[in-house]
């Protein structure tokens, strides 16, 4: 740990006091099985500034926390791995609100990561994780500041060793469906039409396109593309748009 970020630690660290908890904000939550519980708090940082949180993670039962992560945002989106393939159960959060941070829950081994990009402010922020346990894969929907909503794919099969990121050769905007992953490698990504671009009779937004995608090591391959008519003939319309 270089001074810098000593000090950075030393001044996050300050906030963590009793006095600054924001009261009646403990919220807690239990792991699937119930094998472990979690425990989120806020803290005040000042007038005009974002909250901060604390989340304390416990076997149900135990006094003493398997771990304590104390993060630097006002939101702590987290996710319970049980039963992992590799025989480990995981918490899967971040200290920091632009990288992130596992816990081996039955070990208390625990590994932080914050990427390079986390330097200018333009780390991809995770905001929703879901593990696929065929492929031990993680699926996080997320944005970099102030940017669209995108998903990015994860290797999660040696999580203490790190959870590299499986390269799309794109974009990949979050929707309100979620991808399918199957056991082979294969991930099928949808996007919706866009609001008001439907009669509004239906229950659910059609499917406009579809993207399918082959797992290839850390990489992700476009093998299809679909799009319905309707979504082409609105794209028409708005790079015909962009050229008046």
């Amino acid at each position: 740990m270089t001074d810098e970020s000593a000090d950075r630690a030393a001044e996050k660290a300050a906030f963590f006091r009793p006095e600054n908890e924001e009261e009646g904000s403990r919220e807690e939550s239990s792991s699937p099985t119930g094998k472990y519980r979690l425990v989120v708090s806020s803290y005040s940082t000042g007038h005009g500034t974002w909250d901060y949180t604390q989340g304390e993670v416990y076997r149900t039962g135990g006094a003493d926390p398997i771990a304590v992560v104390q993060r630097n945002f006002g939101l702590f989106p987290f996710l319970f791995v049980e039963a992992h393939p590799n025989g480990h159960d995981y918490l899967v959060c971040g200290e920091d609100y632009q990288g992130q941070t596992v816990v081996e829950l039955d070990t208390g081994e625990r590994r932080d990561h914050l990427p390079d990009e986390a330097r200018e402010g333009v780390g991809f922020c995770w905001v929703d994780m879901r593990f696929e346990p065929s492929v031990a894969m993680l699926v996080v929907e997320g944005c970099i500041w102030a940017c669209p909503y995108e998903l990015r794919f994860f290797d999660f099969a040696d999580p203490m060793s790190g959870w590299p990121e499986i390269e799309a050769p794109m974009m990949i905007d979050a929707d309100r469906r979620p991808p399918k992953v199957d056991a082979g490698g294969t991930i099928v990504c949808y996007r919706s039409a866009p609001d008001g671009a439907t009669g509004g009779g239906e229950a659910e937004a059609p499917i406009a396109a579809i993207l399918t995608f082959r797992r290839d090591g850390l990489k992700l391959v476009l093998e299809s593309e679909w799009i319905s008519e309707e979504e082409q003939a609105r794209r028409t319309a708005q790079e015909e748009g962009r050229k008046r």
